[in-house]
Formats: C-alpha cells, sequence, structure tokens
C-alpha cells in the first residue's frame, strides 16, 4: 500500500500558478483559455467541499489478491474490518483528509496490529486516488494563460511543458483538449499518467487513469495501479460514487473497491466572496425595507435577490424559488467562463450590468449591456453566462404578465466596500 504515497505528488504539485512570462504568443494563450473551458471544474461550479463515507468490498480485496486468511483474521480481523468506515473530505484546494472509524474495538494486540496496517493501507489508496481525481476534476491540471508555459503543435496533438519547483511536466493534449498522457520528471521520480475521460455536457469528466512510477537509483520493476470511477449527479455535479483500484502483484492483482455514500457537497452562496477566482456578490440598494430575501425599492416596483433585480410588476407573486434557479443557472455558467485576467494572479476589477426579460416559456429577449466594465472580456463573460443558461423554466403559472425585466450585477473581484 505504501506504493501510493509518492504518486500523490504528482497530484500535488499541478494545482498551480505560475508568473507571467514576458512574451506571449495570442494564438497559444486562446488554446489554453479554450482548453480549461473544456473540462469541467467543480471548483467553478461552485463546490466548497466535498464529503463522503467509504466502505470497501473486503471479500472482493482478499479474494482478488489471492490471501488465505488464517483463523485470527477471519474470526476477528475481518469482522471488525467489515464494520470500519472511511471518512473523506475534499475541499476547494482538491487536497483530501481522510480518516476511519470503526463501531468495534480490537480484541487483542495483535488485531490491532493487523488492524491498524490494513486501515493505513486503505487510507493510502484512498488518499491518492481522490488526489489524483481533484487534479482533473476540482480544476483541471494546465497553466493559465498569463502563466510560463511551452505550447507545440505537434500536428494531431499539443506537446505542453511547464516547470514547478523542480518538477518538469509534460502534457500531451489532443486537438479536442482531451488529455491523454502527463508525466512528470523529479529529481528522484519519474511519473507517467494516462487518463481517460466522457464528455458530459459540462465538459470532460475524469473516468479513470493507468498510473506508473519509477523511482530513480532503485532497481526492480515499476510501480503500476489503474483507477476506474463511477459518478453520481448530486445537485447538478458529477461526484464519485464507486473508485475501483487495480494493482498487479506478482501472480495476481489487487482491486480495492471503494464505495462512496452518505455523501454532502457544499456549495457557494450566490451572496458570498469568491476567494478564487473572482467574486459574486449582491448588488445593494440604498433606500427600502427587506421582506424576506427582497429588498422593495421606491413604489414596490425593483426587487433584488442577491445580484438579480426584478424591473417589473410581479403582481403580487412570489419569485423567490424561481429566481433562486435562475441566479444559480446563470452564475454557474458564468464562473465557467471568467477570463483568465479577472484570475490569480491578475485579478482585475470590474463590474457590469446586464437587463433582459424572461417571456412566458423561459427563453429571453431585449438583452441590453446598461453598465459595462471597460472590458470587453469581461463584458462578454457576464453575457454569455446568461445565453448559456436559456432557456430557463418557463414563469410561474400565477404570473399573468407577458414576461419578466430583469437586471444582472455582475462584480469581478469587488472591494469589500463593494460587497
Amino acid at each position: 500500500m505504501r506504493r501510493w504515497a509518492r504518486c500523490v505528488t504528482l497530484a500535488a504539485i499541478c494545482g498551480f500558478s505560475t508568473p507571467p512570462s514576458a512574451a506571449q504568443s495570442v494564438d497559444r494563450n486562446e488554446i489554453i483559455r479554450q482548453a480549461r473551458q473544456s473540462y469541467c471544474s467543480l471548483k467553478s461550479e461552485g463546490l466548497t467541499e466535498f464529503g463522503c463515507q467509504v466502505q470497501v468490498d473486503w471479500n472482493s480485496f482478499y479474494k482478488s489478491a489471492g490471501i488465505q486468511l488464517d483463523a485470527l483474521a477471519k474470526n476477528q480481523l475481518l469482522p471488525i474490518l467489515e464494520k470500519t468506515y472511511f471518512q473523506i473530505l475534499v475541499g476547494s484546494s482538491g487536497v483530501p483528509t481522510v480518516s476511519h472509524q470503526s463501531q468495534v474495538a480490537p480484541p487483542n494486540g495483535e488485531v490491532a496490529k493487523r488492524f491498524s496496517q490494513t486501515t493505513a493501507g486503505i487510507e493510502a489508496v484512498l488518499t491518492g486516488a481522490i488526489q489524483i481525481w481533484a487534479m482533473f476534476m476540482i480544476s483541471p491540471p494546465l497553466p493559465y494563460a498569463n502563466s510560463d508555459y511551452q505550447l507545440e503543435n505537434q500536428g494531431d496533438k499539443y506537446r505542453l511543458t511547464y516547470d514547478v519547483g523542480s518538477s518538469h511536466f509534460v502534457i500531451s493534449m489532443a486537438h479536442d483538449f482531451a488529455i491523454d498522457e502527463v508525466r512528470v520528471n523529479e529529481p528522484n521520480l519519474e511519473a507517467t499518467l494516462h487518463p481517460t475521460f466522457a464528455r458530459l455536457k459540462d465538459g470532460f469528466v475524469l473516468v479513470g487513469y493507468k498510473y506508473e512510477q519509477n523511482s530513480k537509483g532503485q532497481s526492480g520493476n515499476p510501480q503500476q495501479f489503474s483507477v476506474n470511477i463511477e459518478y453520481r449527479e448530486m445537485r447538478g455535479l458529477e461526484l464519485p460514487s464507486t473508485v475501483n483500484v487495480v494493482e498487479p502483484l506478482a501472480s495476481a492483482k489487487l482491486e480495492t473497491h471503494l464505495m462512496f455514500t452518505d455523501c454532502q457537497a457544499k456549495m457557494m452562496s450566490p451572496k458570498s466572496v469568491i476567494e478564487e477566482p473572482t467574486s459574486a456578490v449582491p448588488a445593494r440598494s440604498d433606500t427600502g425595507d427587506s421582506r424576506g430575501d427582497y429588498v422593495v425599492g421606491p413604489g414596490g416596483s425593483a426587487r433584488e435577490l442577491g445580484n438579480l433585480e426584478v424591473l417589473s410588476d410581479t403582481q403580487g407573486v412570489d419569485f423567490g424559488p424561481y429566481l433562486s434557479r435562475v441566479l444559480d443557472a446563470v452564475r454557474r455558467n458564468w464562473f465557467k467562463l471568467i477570463p483568465e485576467e479577472a484570475r490569480a494572479p491578475l485579478m482585475k476589477k470590474g463590474g457590469v450590468s446586464i437587463e433582459f426579460v424572461i417571456r412566458t416559456d423561459g427563453k429571453i429577449a431585449g438583452m441590453k449591456l446598461t453598465r459595462p466594465s471597460g472590458d470587453v472580456s469581461l463584458d462578454r463573460a457576464a453575457q454569455a453566462g446568461i445565453t448559456a443558461s436559456v432557456p430557463f423554466a418557463p414563469l410561474p403559472n400565477e404570473f399573468h404578465g407577458p414576461s419578466l425585466a430583469l437586471r444582472f450585477n455582475f462584480f469581478y473581484n469587488p472591494d469589500k466596500s463593494e460587497r
């Protein structure tokens, strides 16, 4: 199980942001922007924390390895393992925290020793598998457009190279931006990762990978394993439901089947400040009284929900639930399209206001930019966040007007006084 200890290095140093290079190519920067947008990014979709309870299929674990359990393992160790649950918690950084809890205590020192060795091995496997998963799914392992990297068009593929500290990375990527190989060279380690993706509506989703590692200066066969991942949808996000790890042994294959249950996903609130790359905060009203989630302006004609204002007469209809869904859809699509200059390290500031109407069938009309930011790329990202969310759900049946007029206010990296 200790073979996983070094594999996490590959994942740990890929979540990076390198200093800007003096000479940049517009064409290659656009390729990198498009490549980053081609991947499902749970962080960009608003995920702040993902936690699950994990169970191990112990029967397949021992059977696959050809291990014959002795009486102590069969009668005392295995019953304890079957009542042991692992917990995993992954934040927006992609670094997992893994622990375990058992409902039964080991009856003696020998069982406690075996139990500790086995659970430590599973924790190492789980940590390594999820950290590499996070390398692709929390945020893609690609540099930002304004960072220091080299990109070559080699005909049917792109070759991307960059350095992080003493580690040298080489990524092979098809013209549809699907990564087929990641190689890392460190002073004492060479590792190669071959990922496999499924293409869903939100972009590429990692469904498996093969990993090989060679330690320099040491003899012996390279360390190898493969991982397959199945997903379930939760709150509109693709999150793991099962992870299967296969590691070849001398005369068998060790299979670790991990089942994810009782999962919870925490999302950014529409009114919260986003630490990286930007912020979405509520618009402010200088006058008015509070009524629940709304701020009612003079004459009752303007209402706000987060950074969304209702400009037309609502006829007394409660649009709160409907507008929450509209706001969530626009926010998720906007986060994916935020330009590189609004991300670290540049963190460009700006505010954009856009007005439009939602017709009864959920389609929009009359979209216009009422307050530009002064930067075309920031304006376009805000506009695209809206158009990518269309059509919305039809307006509530109890509303008998022809349309609902809205104003969206987008804030990139606002100061505290703007929040």
